[in-house]
């Protein structure tokens, strides 16, 4: 879902957020930050997130 914004990752399998700041503790990375003017795909996907992983926060 929402290739625009994810793209899995080499490293570890997991999906990451093309273009967000990463914030990382003991080198693993805990939080990804995006700032967007429009949602798009984006609240599909947090839905669809089976770990419950994706939050959007309108600021």
């Amino acid at each position: 879902l929402c290739p625009k914004f994810f793209q899995l990752s080499e490293e570890d399998g997991k999906s990451r957020i093309e273009g967000a700041k990463r914030v990382k503790k003991e080198d693993e990375v805990v939080a990804e930050t995006l700032e967007v003017d429009k949602l798009e795909c984006l609240r599909d996907a947090a839905e669809a997130c089976p770990f419950n992983a994706i939050h959007i926060v309108n600021l």
